[in-house]
């Protein structure tokens, strides 16, 4: 560093003629040209810094002044002078007071007697470098304090291990209806719902270990201190405030009207299709059903007014009507079973099991929770785990190879209904991309009821969805 090519602007707070001059000739000696402005008192001191218009770089404070002396001057001093560093200059050798004076906010402490041209403006020169570092430092805390307290995102700093939360900001306050010595007083797990979701959480941590930030938000249910359920977003990553000291940032999207919104339109779609399927099933049922009845009839009479091959062809037509017909009902019934007439959801699901299985070539195992039928199930949630079921039935036939199916309707010890299909069949990697929507269909239907949907599946080990 070039030492000629610095030139500052320094007020020397000094009432000895001598002592000013000499340190001028040092200040002058290492600077080009310095701007030197003197005070002789503390009031002179207090104009020059409220009133001068040049930009003071330094202040070289002597500490007895004849109308202020010691810490009460230094105290004033400060407070007066911000962000400009103050060099105190004493006769005085006393240890002690030399570091009450830096622990008040003085930048530097020099005895005069030891005092050279090379010494003060290194001094000065280190000062001001170390403020001009300090204020960037506290322009960065300034603008992370303001992103992390001014965003309209709710953000916690959790303890990595513990997920002891060490910090929320105004936002996670607000939304989650806690006061700040609550929040610090929790863990970030404590949020969630239930023990299923902050599994889901820690799981997902844990299967990003080695670098925890997720490429997509993840969703969970979390609730709120008056126990108001919100969906959220969390995007999670690893932040570094202390040396060799992690954290976890958890940034939170509520995505609770979001999600209200796509359930409306979900169950607008749903109960359109279902609307098709019951005009579709009803047509079935009620006219074609109707006109092969008539068929069967108008061949009853033919047949008895024909003889030989024709008579048994006859016949034959009219096994393949009953046929039809049989085959129809059943379509009829899979597409809209009346859960608001005459069956409930038990019947409804023996029904379509022997549906899928008429011939009883698989093995199945069938248990229903009689304690369901006491509860009033409303008719649409009936009707979505009637198409869950319907779904995966619809799977396992298709593509599982199974032979055994275990299906079970519980309600749990936290009063949850639980249907848990289950099957010996091929299985699949889950962690593959699936290709149709069927399992997206079954997913989305269970939450619509705030649900949960869980499969576990891998080769050759069948399949079973919760």
């Amino acid at each position: 560093m070039n030492l000629k090519t610095e030139r500052h602007t320094i007020l020397v707070v000094e009432d000895n003629l001598g002592d000013f001059v000499l340190l001028q000739d040092y200040l002058e000696e290492h600077e080009p040209v310095p701007v030197i402005l003197r005070a002789t008192t503390f009031k002179e001191t207090q104009d020059i810094i409220k009133n001068t218009s040049y930009k003071l770089d330094v202040i070289l404070l002597d500490l007895s002044l004849p109308d202020k002396s010691g810490e009460e001057l230094i105290n004033e001093v400060l407070q007066l002078s911000g962000q400009i560093p103050v060099i105190v200059l004493t006769g005085y050798t006393d240890e002690n007071f030399a570091v009450k004076s830096l622990s008040l906010g003085a930048a530097d402490y020099m005895l005069k007697d030891e005092l050279t041209a090379l010494s003060i403006y290194k001094s000065i020169l280190y000062c001001i470098e170390r403020q001009k570092s300090l204020a960037k430092i506290k322009t960065s805390e300034k603008r992370y304090s303001d992103l992390f307290q001014f965003t309209p995102f709710p953000i916690f700093i959790c303890d990595e291990n513990s997920f002891q939360i060490i910090q929320a900001n105004g936002t996670a306050l607000d939304i989650y209806g806690y006061s700040e010595e609550d929040i610090l007083n929790m863990t970030f797990c404590e949020l969630f719902k239930n023990e299923h979701e902050k599994k889901k959480f820690t799981t997902s941590l844990n299967k990003n270990n080695e670098k925890v930030q997720f490429s997509n938000a993840k969703e969970y249910k979390h609730l709120t201190k008056n126990k108001k359920d919100i969906d959220v977003e969390l995007i999670v990553s690893k932040v570094q405030l202390e040396t060799n000291k992690s954290y976890l940032s958890i940034l939170v999207n509520d995505i609770t009207e979001k999600k209200q919104f796509e359930d409306k339109l979900t169950k607008a779609i749903i109960n359109t299709q279902e609307q098709e399927r019951f005009d579709i099933g009803s047509e079935l049922h009620e006219n074609v059903c109707q006109i092969l009845a008539a068929t069967k009839i108008s061949l009853g009479m033919v047949k008895d007014e024909v003889a030989g091959e024709t008579k048994e062809w006859v016949q034959q037509s009219i096994q393949y009507v009953d046929m039809a017909n049989k085959e129809i009902r059943s379509i009829s019934h899979r597409l809209a079973p009346a859960f608001y007439e005459n069956i409930n959801l038990e019947q409804a699901c023996e029904t379509l099991i022997k549906t899928f299985n008429p011939k009883a070539e698989l093995e199945l195992t069938y248990h229903f929770d009689k304690r369901i039928n006491e509860i009033e199930l409303n008719r649409e949630l009936q009707l979505n785990l009637y198409r869950i079921l319907q779904e995966q039935l619809k799977n396992i036939v298709k593509y599982a190879k199974a032979n055994k199916i275990s299906l079970s309707f519980l309600i749990d010890d936290e009063e949850h209904l639980n249907m848990v299909i289950k099957d010996n069949g091929v299985g699949f990697d889950t962690s593959k991309q699936v290709k149709g929507i069927g399992l997206a269909n079954m997913k989305r239907r269970a939450m619509l009821f705030k649900g949960d949907f869980s499969l576990v599946s891998s080769p050759n080990n069948g399949c079973e969805i919760i």
